[in-house]
């Protein structure tokens, strides 16, 4: 059987908020199920570079990979391989960089579905890369904010960004001039930047915030700050393992005996705490990636988002297949 080759312009014309949270929740069900595996990250060093897989295996179904690297190129694209589990055969290949942003997006879709009940008012979003816009495209599929605030430090990349939400999404967005007005008395706060400095203060949110956090997440090098983990009451991230085996350690090792499996949290095992207008409960949701390590390169580099790479791609890959080339 000839794989089948998925290109960028496939992905991201086929593929609906809808399926691909649907297909996370699906991944991270087979996981608290022990089906589904997602081994820490493997690297391969180069003079000025690295190569870098991401490997995964749902059981009697499927296996995979994705690879990409960390070389300074002007246009960098990914891989994503799945195998079939008794065959080994290649079933399918993407290539390029939409795959892993949505799939990272869905994941973050999923962690704010269950946090905070489905009920999203208002989100404040600071970051307008590719990672901040599939948050936003996932948390679409299940739902409609009121509004939604966004900032960055250019002017015209968050006017055109709040613009492509009303226009893409249908959503009500305005364009704020400082940080804290974005997040100002948000129910979801999404952080979506390769800052190495916070770009939030803790005290600036509401004490029942859900937090998403996609950038930097290390001891010295971190958009958010330490005591936004001290003060939470709830602390997710889909992948323990991919956040254990960060060096420098993430802000969030100290509470790694607190920490939730996301997978957990879909499958019920775990109860999230009463989030609402008035309660007191506070969440962060790590994934457990990060922006590109070296900061001058632009945030929306899809192949600096670091999670397991399989979640997406190697469950239910017959239904994806037919959705994909419907």
């Amino acid at each position: 059987m000839n794989p089948l080759l998925f290109s960028d312009d496939q992905i991201r014309d086929s593929l609906t908020a809808t399926n691909a949270l649907a297909w996370i929740e699906e991944a991270l069900q087979r996981r608290a199920d022990r089906e589904l595996q997602s081994p820490p990250r493997l690297n391969a060093e180069f003079p000025d570079g690295r190569m870098v897989f991401t490997v995964g295996s749902s059981g009697s179904d499927w296996y995979g990979y994705r690879a990409y690297d960390t070389v300074d190129t002007t246009a960098g694209q990914q891989v994503v391989v799945a195998h079939d589990r008794h065959s080994g055969d290649v079933i399918g290949i993407a290539v390029g960089n939409e795959l892993g942003p949505r799939r990272t997006g869905a994941i973050g879709g999923v962690a704010a579905k269950h946090l905070t009940g489905g009920a999203v008012r208002s989100v404040g979003i600071i970051g307008t890369g590719q990672q901040a816009w599939t948050q936003l495209w996932a948390l679409s599929g299940f739902a409609t904010p009121e509004t939604v605030r966004v900032y960055s430090r250019t002017p015209e990349s968050r006017e055109a960004f709040a613009a492509r939400i009303k226009d893409s999404l249908g959503l009500s967005a305005e364009a704020v001039a400082d940080a804290r007005t974005a997040v100002d008395d948000a129910d979801l706060v999404i952080l979506a930047t390769n800052s190495s400095v916070p770009v939030i203060e803790t005290e600036w949110l509401r004490d029942d915030v859900v937090v998403t956090t996609l950038g930097p997440k290390q001891v010295g090098r971190a958009e958010f700050p330490s005591d936004l983990v001290t003060e939470a009451d709830f602390v997710v991230t889909d992948s323990p393992a991919q956040l254990a085996s960060y060096d420098p350690p993430t802000l969030v090792a100290d509470s790694a005996s607190a920490m939730t499996d996301l997978a957990d949290v879909v499958a019920g095992a775990v109860s999230v705490p009463m989030l609402g207008r008035g309660s007191s409960a506070q969440s962060v949701w790590p994934a457990p990636r990060c922006i590109c390590s070296d900061a001058s390169r632009p945030a929306e580099r899809s192949r600096s988002d670091l999670g397991s790479c399989m979640t997406a791609t190697a469950t239910s890959a017959q239904a994806k297949r037919q959705e994909l080339l419907r």
